[in-house]
């Protein structure tokens, strides 16, 4: 142990993504979030601030909302080596060779949607739209001919090809893709109602690619219970002196399971939150000299 004597404190060590025994003791909505599911976040990301603050009274709130993904990999929970771009872009199947899900949808409704398949399986498919050279890049600055030469995505010029190098029926495979760029062109998903704006494109044009995925663990959107000025309240809703409190280890700025799909949402907070409790540090050991 450590003792630090300090006139104040920021709390910001993340969320508990990567405490299997927290995040299946918060749990309210998934059922099961044990070994088994991986997770995007780094290995310290294990609650401490949460709990150190929890010990000294500090209220918590919405510990029950996490956050899963459907297209993490399926050993090691990470988002790199994905090869799927954007919505418009992508088709998701089944072992079973089907689409069973809109793949524009909220993450929390593709990852339900995802666990209801069998071996909560799914395989993303894609076409030269996503990818036109080898060089091409996913949103991990991977080439997707890395990916192909690493085992990771599999790749063929017709689909009968792409589904034997991936183990999936060739029948199945293409009546899917076939019925999705049939409505695709008709600017209606009459299957599960993607958005016509998401429907822009077929996935027709060799190369094909393939990626297997799972439903992973994205983040925690609970925490300590703060103000605008990032102080942290007890259980009786009284501030704890000199106590703050920013980024994930901050609760109650989301609500449901995600925050809206705005670019840099997660990390604007972070850094906003960061800088709001850092000012509200320093004010408040002035207020005491």
């Amino acid at each position: 142990k450590l003792t630090i004597n300090a006139q104040s404190v920021i709390l910001a060590t993340g969320g508990f993504g990567a405490n299997v025994e927290m995040r299946q003791e918060y749990d309210g909505i998934w059922g099961t979030l044990d070994n088994s599911i991986g997770t995007t976040n780094h290995p310290g990301a294990t609650g401490d601030g949460v709990v150190m603050a929890e010990a000294i009274g500090a209220e918590l709130v919405g510990m029950d909302k996490i956050q899963l993904l459907p297209m993490g990999d399926p050993e090691t929970g990470s988002l790199t080596g994905n090869i799927e771009q954007g919505v418009e872009d992508r088709i998701f199947i089944n072992k079973e060779g089907n689409r069973f899900v809109d793949e524009g949808e909220r993450r929390d409704v593709m990852t339900k949607a995802l666990f209801e398949q069998t071996d909560d399986f799914m395989w993303i498919v894609v076409d030269q739209h996503s990818y036109p050279t080898g060089d091409t890049k996913n949103n991990f600055n991977e080439t997707i001919d890395e990916l192909v030469e690493a085992g990771r995505a599999y790749k063929a010029d017709t689909l009968e090809e792409l589904a034997e190098a991936a183990g999936m029926d060739a029948e199945d495979l293409k009546a899917t893709v076939e019925r999705y760029n049939t409505m695709i062109k008709k600017g209606e998903d009459t299957d599960f109602g993607k958005a016509s704006e998401s429907l822009a494109y077929s996935v027709e044009s060799g190369n094909f690619y393939a990626l297997d995925v799972r439903g992973v663990f994205l983040g925690t959107i609970g925490g300590v219970k703060v103000d605008e000025n990032m102080q942290v309240m007890n259980t009786n809703y009284e501030f704890i002196p000199g106590l703050y409190a920013a980024g994930a280890t901050a609760g109650g700025y989301y609500t449901g399971v995600g925050y809206p799909p705005y670019e840099g949402l997660a990390s604007g907070f972070a850094y906003t939150s960061g800088r709001i409790a850092g000012m509200s540090a320093v004010d408040y050991v002035n207020s005491i000299k």
